[in-house]
């Protein structure tokens, strides 16, 4: 004869153990800021605009025979109000669209500036 057979027994189920831990109560105070209670005004940046710059000295580099044309605002489309020569010394304070603010309400192309440095 043979060996015995072995008659397979059901798996017993593992019963596990949870221990609940308590976590420690954590206590917080409000604490009322006048300045958030104040109504304000939402600043948007408008993303046209650079931040203002640190004034940085330039010069304008064009044609000897030519000039550059200072505008009233960012863009070939605004008036042209005055001339700067070939060699002249500005001090730029915001960038826009290709356009530097050399003064209140003036701008000029960048392409035709140069660093000081």
């Amino acid at each position: 004869m043979g060996r015995p057979r072995k008659t397979e027994e059901p798996v017993k189920e593992r019963k596990t153990r949870t221990r609940k831990v308590e976590e420690p109560e954590v206590k917080t105070e409000q604490i009322e800021d006048p300045v958030l209670e104040e109504e304000t005004e939402e600043v948007i940046p408008d993303p046209a605009y650079a931040p203002e710059i640190k004034p940085t000295e330039y010069i304008v580099k064009v044609r000897e025979d030519s000039w550059l044309n200072v505008r009233r605002g960012p863009g070939r489309n605004f008036e042209a109000v005055a001339k700067l020569k070939n060699g002249e010394s500005v001090f730029v304070y915001e960038l826009k669209d290709g356009f530097a603010r050399i003064g209140d309400d003036f701008w000029v192309d960048t392409k035709f500036l140069i660093s000081r440095l």
